[in-house]
């Protein structure tokens, strides 16, 4: 397979459009679409569409993907009380630009409050929020919240419903269904555009509300257990699809999970959390990369630690 003739433009970027695959600084992306049993990933955009033509340039020093130069997102000592109850207790949390930060607790410690914190639903009662060095009250505007439940709106089509994030700001023009006609064609959704959420499964469902997080347009994105509502086939397709996007749109996640096999598959950095108050018992940092996970006795050693400190009860 031969890669097609570069442009100026694309010689200054540094990006080599493949007709399958993209940029070349990316090859480890066949391998995370290695399992896709159902075929959902099909045929990536054309080459030289302006899917891939939107990517900004890479800087002579900094090769894709490269997560992290800086801390995207520091979090100082949050605190928050309801009814004189301590639920989250000096709770702190740094994450790089680009990477992916796994919370991993048990039920009811706190985690989905910290999540209505974050993007100022609910106010904290102490601790301060950075964005790229900068204090900032919440998230709000600037992050993507993605829940386990896909949050369709039944009267919408599928196409309406990704689009959302844009229609509720102005009409969607051209190259915005344009856009997210080729994201449907990258999370195996083309041709669905025009049917509604009852006719399609969960997992094709869970596939759009991506697309529609994808066209927030957000440097962050909140995950909340974004698999849990889908069955084991779907839910390794839209992990790979998760890194896929990842790598694509450069964004920085933070992801809340009850799956300890989630966490390791997906995430650079897993933050172990106590029961309520919540706080961080441990910070696990995962080197290896993502397309070598699969079947790393590393990472069979760091589940069954990770699920021993979960089954402790912390007082």
């Amino acid at each position: 397979m031969s890669p097609c003739r570069l442009t100026p433009s694309e010689e200054k970027s540094k990006v080599l459009i493949d007709s399958n695959w993209g940029s070349r600084y990316i090859p480890a992306e066949r391998k995370l679409l290695s399992f896709d049993p159902w075929n959902l990933i099909r045929v990536m955009p054309a080459k030289g569409s302006a899917f891939f033509r939107k990517l900004p340039a890479a800087s002579e020093n900094s090769r894709l993907p490269i997560p992290g130069a800086f801390f995207m997102i520091e979090i100082k000592n949050f605190t928050k009380s309801f009814h004189n109850r301590l639920v989250i207790g000096d709770f702190s949390l740094f994450a790089r630009e680009g990477t992916l930060t796994a919370l991993l607790g048990p039920s009811g410690c706190g985690k989905s409050t910290f999540f209505d914190l974050l993007m100022g639903n609910i106010s904290r009662d102490g601790g301060k929020l950075f964005l790229s060095g900068k204090e900032i009250p919440h998230l709000k505007g600037t992050a993507a919240y993605m829940s386990q439940k896909d949050l369709l709106l039944p009267w919408l089509t599928l196409r309406e419903n990704a689009l959302l994030p844009i229609a509720v700001k102005k009409t969607p023009s051209a190259s915005d269904i344009r856009e997210a006609e080729e994201l449907f064609e990258l999370l195996g959704l083309s041709g669905s555009g025009d049917l509604y959420p009852r006719h399609v499964s969960g997992g094709m469902a869970q596939r759009c509300t991506l697309a529609r997080t994808i066209l927030f347009r957000t440097p962050i994105v909140l995950l909340d257990e974004p698999f849990s509502a889908v069955d084991a086939i779907t839910r390794q397709t839209l992990r790979s699809l998760l890194l896929l996007l990842r790598s694509r749109f450069r964004k920085t996640l933070l992801m809340i999970t009850h799956d300890v096999e989630d966490a390791l598959l997906l995430a650079d950095s897993i933050i172990i959390l106590s029961s309520a108050p919540m706080t961080a018992r441990e910070k696990l940092a995962i080197p290896t990369p993502k397309e070598n996970r699969q079947g790393d006795p590393s990472l069979q050693e760091k589940k069954e630690r990770i699920l021993a400190m979960l089954q402790e009860k912390v007082s």
